[in-house]
């Protein structure tokens, strides 16, 4: 029996994640027709408030892969940095931290070198964060697009402020995915950590971490018991929604 099916009549307040789901739906019916055409062979999703909209994002694409009989995908949770202030050596210095993140996106990225990543982020502003996984992606060869449930500008506005910085463009040869466009209620960075969906606990050290894990997750960032359901069930009832 799936998760999904054993938590669908459990008693579990969902009264805080109706902004998600209106945000995650609008996203959801944007990359449907890629998700349909079999285009991801992994997510990566920025910690921690990313991490319950990924598990969801990944349900949905396993629910229509395992339809059309395609191999299901995994979610790799990924710390990246926060500002622009994190310039080239801080950069660079981060790839070496992460030795083990890149040899698992290389396996990824020669195992199905006709498929993209899929990077999703609760919101966009700068693209700070988000850009140091497209920029690492980047530099692996590892084509990608970007699923953000919110940004406070438009696509060509960030792509514009992070050349003036002379940062990369997200996603540089991808496409930019959104759900809503302006601020509006924080939808994973709350104080909440059955919202954020893990224990509120850093790794030692200001580096990035990576964790394949799935729903029912032992490391050091646990998502929390009420998080799964919610992810069940919210899961469930976007599938539903957008008839998929």
């Amino acid at each position: 029996m799936s998760e999904i099916s054993q938590v669908e009549n459990s008693e579990v307040d969902l009264s805080n994640m109706v902004e998600l789901v209106d945000t995650l739906k609008p996203l959801l019916e944007r990359l449907k027709p890629h998700i349909e055409n079999g285009e991801y062979s992994i997510l990566i999703s920025d910690e921690t408030s990313a991490r319950i909209p990924t598990l969801i994002v990944r349900n949905i694409v396993n629910n229509i892969y395992r339809k059309k009989g395609t191999k299901s995908i995994d979610a790799l949770f990924v710390l990246g940095k926060y500002g622009r202030e994190h310039g080239k050596e801080q950069r660079e210095r981060d790839k070496m931290l992460t030795p083990e993140l890149n040899r698992r996106l290389e396996i990824i990225r020669k195992s199905n070198p006709n498929k993209k990543a899929l990077i999703v982020t609760e919101l966009i502003k700068g693209g700070w964060n988000v850009g140091s996984i497209s920029e690492l992606l980047d530099d692996l060869g590892m084509p990608h697009d970007i699923a953000a449930l919110r940004m406070d500008r438009t696509v060509d506005d960030i792509q514009v402020t992070r050349a003036e910085y002379q940062y990369k463009p997200l996603a540089p040869k991808g496409e930019v995915f959104y759900g809503k466009i302006g601020t509006g209620i924080p939808i994973g960075s709350v104080e909440d950590d059955n919202i954020k969906g893990v224990f509120n606990k850093r790794d030692a050290g200001d580096k990035p971490s990576y964790d394949i894990t799935a729903i029912r997750d032992t490391s050091v960032r646990p998502i929390t018991l009420e998080a799964r359901k919610q992810v069940a069930l919210l899961s469930a009832s976007l599938i539903k929604q957008l008839k998929i």
